[in-house]
């Protein structure tokens, strides 16, 4: 088991569940390697996840005033901090677990699967001595006047609510030691290992995959201990 740190609002006893919508190449190569791929911050669509928005987290100087010194030092620096943040490994789950077509059309296209997990399974499933979790549930909000950098990093444009994400980072517990490379931030993916039956649930097939690849894959997955369910 990796360490994770989780807000403590969250009840992981509870067994809420979450879900992550993925393509099948991926899922297969997931549990055919045992290996949890991560994407690098950076190398998410939306540009805010590697600055933060301008508009709406300028210090507000009243119109005449000078601007205050201070506080501008404290944005530049924030600033700085939250860009460095583009290295951090960042996997995206969602909490809620009801079907939406979009979702299978932005995330696993018309071949894949949604994963249905809880976050204790999840946690439980992945192990990494080289790495801790930060989890938390994803504030949405039009205003990020934060100075908090903890905050910035679990907050995303109101515009998002309706991915409820639950997201993970992945932090070195030693940036020193544990890189896996001279130049770790030039990798686009990090690895960790999973035990991909203590991970999943169960999975739900695309309802855009024909019937006949449905059943050849639902076989594919029985064999390999997964439960499934397909509309």
């Amino acid at each position: 088991m990796i360490n994770v740190y989780i807000n403590k609002e969250i009840d992981i006893d509870i067994e809420n569940p979450i879900c992550q919508y993925m393509k099948w190449e991926y899922f297969d190569q997931l549990l055919k390697d045992r290996l949890y791929t991560v994407k690098r911050k950076k190398e998410f669509g939306d540009p805010h996840e590697k600055y933060l928005p301008i508009k709406e987290t300028v210090p507000f100087t009243p119109f005449g005033e000078k601007l205050n010194e201070e506080k501008w030092t404290e944005y530049i620096k924030l600033r700085q901090e939250y860009y460095e943040c583009k290295d951090l490994p960042t996997a995206c789950w969602s909490y809620d677990t009801e079907e939406k077509e979009w979702k299978w059309k932005q995330y696993a296209g018309d071949d894949g699967v949604c994963i249905i997990s809880s976050i204790r399974r999840l946690m439980n499933s992945l192990s990494s001595s080289k790495y801790k979790i930060y989890c938390d549930k994803i504030n949405y909000a039009k205003h990020r006047h934060y100075k908090d950098l903890e905050k910035q990093l679990f907050t995303k444009d109101i515009m998002y609510r309706d991915d409820c994400e639950m997201r993970l980072y992945f932090i070195l517990n030693n940036p020193i030691t544990d890189i896996d490379t001279s130049k770790p931030s030039e990798e686009k993916l990090i690895k960790i290992n999973v035990n991909p039956r203590e991970m999943i649930d169960f999975v739900i097939m695309s309802p855009f995959t024909d019937i006949t690849t449905r059943k050849e894959k639902r076989s594919y997955l029985e064999k390999m201990g997964i439960r499934t369910k397909a509309k």
